[in-house]
């Protein structure tokens, strides 16, 4: 009796479908919730007479970034705005009256009030209270120009301000145009709105130490200056004439991704290095040279291919063991992705044979690299502005709408094609 043979390739055909589906219900799904996000906030008014005249004013609140520019912003001067660093801010205010059967020019009164978290104290920043004269049809913007955050917030507050400080926005406006027909004046008022609010996030200096543990350890020996020495079990400094440990050099090195902040100022860097074993009880000098920019391997590493070292040296004395040896190496100090050093005696060659051991980065006690630095500390803040502007203009948002349904159809589409299967 045959075994019926499995249709794979309807099989295969059929999961194309719930795969198709879902990817457009996932991609309608998200373009909702981007378009939700980014929708200005609308504020109008319209004024009508029975003589067929109409007044029309509309702003828009259109500071927010998109939906996908938040995303991948969410998780990057002293002050910050949002997530970017800034220095200064721009308030503009663009205003387009419409209107039917008026006069082609109109009176427009509006300001732009910043104002405390908790209400005082406020300062208005543009301020056209008195009136302004427009043209019906045109837009017209307002704008305080480029202005330091400092200047802006000294307004708000009589001095620049050392700690965060989160400011509302509210604009107020009014416009007044005559009718063609009656005469009669037309008045559109929009009152005082609250259209933003905004976290200036300042950077207060601070101090914090990292310490790193070495991902290289290794020493070189130039008794045997092409063979490598990995599978010592520690690292060897040594300082004598002849024979296969004639002089030895310690070589380290410490990954520096992600180690410090972009803005990091180091200030300080010591090398700790833990002594195990010395052939005598006798302090020596040591010398510790940077590593120049090289790529070399534990396994691989010997004396002759050794990373070539930095001309200047720190110099630093030894006398005991069962300790970390610390030697400051701030003068050394040179940022990128890894940073090297190489410790070797002061009188290589020496006619009796001075050894100090110390323990490799697989034991107990590795090479560590301890950095002191300062830093802007930032608060963990979001703002709605993440622009250099901080903007109220009029915009048309139905072209927006556009692909959005497109997608939506699409989905529908693809549903009622699955059901008739």
């Amino acid at each position: 009796m045959k075994t019926p043979r499995r249709k794979v390739g309807h099989e295969k055909r059929g999961l194309i479908f719930p795969i198709v589906l879902s990817t457009l219900l996932m991609i309608g799904m998200l373009g909702v919730a981007g378009y939700l996000f980014s929708l200005p906030a609308s504020i109008s008014k319209l004024v009508r007479t029975s003589a067929g005249e109409e007044l029309g004013l509309k702003i828009e609140a259109s500071m927010r970034p998109s939906f996908w520019k938040y995303l991948g912003d969410r998780f990057a001067l002293a002050w910050r705005v949002g997530t970017t660093p800034r220095s200064t801010v721009n308030i503009r205010f663009t205003i387009t009256v419409t209107g039917t059967n008026i006069a082609n020019t109109a009176t427009a009164y509006f300001y732009i009030e910043a104002r405390d978290s908790s209400g005082s104290p406020t300062y208005r920043e543009i301020n056209y209270a008195s009136g302004t004269t427009i043209t019906v049809g045109s837009a017209a913007t307002f704008e305080t120009g480029s202005m330091s955050i400092d200047a802006h917030l000294s307004h708000l507050y009589g001095s620049a301000p050392t700690s965060d400080k989160t400011v509302k926005y509210y604009l107020w406006c009014k416009v007044e145009a005559t009718g063609l027909i009656s005469g009669q004046k037309l008045t559109a008022e929009i009152p005082v709105q609250q259209f933003d609010s905004v976290l200036y996030d300042y950077g207060v200096s601070a101090t914090a130490i990292t310490e790193l543990t070495a991902t290289k350890s290794v020493d070189v020996r130039s008794g045997s200056p092409d063979s490598n020495f990995a599978g010592s079990s520690t690292l060897y400094v040594q300082s004598y004439n002849t024979g296969t440990y004639k002089n030895c050099r310690t070589l380290v090195e410490f990954d520096l991704t992600n180690a410090l902040p972009s803005d990091a100022s180091v200030t300080s860097v010591v090398l700790k290095i833990y002594a195990t074993y010395r052939s005598a009880t006798v302090t020596r000098t040591y010398y510790v040279y940077r590593n120049l920019v090289n790529s070399w391997s534990e396994t691989t590493v010997t004396w002759n291919n050794a990373p070539s070292i930095t001309t200047s040296y720190v110099s630093a004395s030894i006398s005991s063991i069962g300790n970390y040896w610390t030697v400051d190496v701030t003068s050394l100090w040179a940022s990128g992705s890894a940073i090297g050093f190489t410790v070797r005696d002061s009188s290589e060659g020496s006619s009796t044979a001075y050894r100090y051991e110390f323990e490799k980065r697989t034991g107990a006690n590795p090479p560590k690299l301890q950095i002191t630095y300062n830093y802007l500390d930032w608060s963990a803040s979001w703002s709605w502005l993440n622009l250099d502007t901080l903007s109220i203009s009029s915009l048309k948002v139905t072209q927006e709408l556009a692909p959005l349904v497109l997608v939506l159809v699409s989905a529908v589409c693809i549903m009622l094609l699955m059901r008739r299967r």
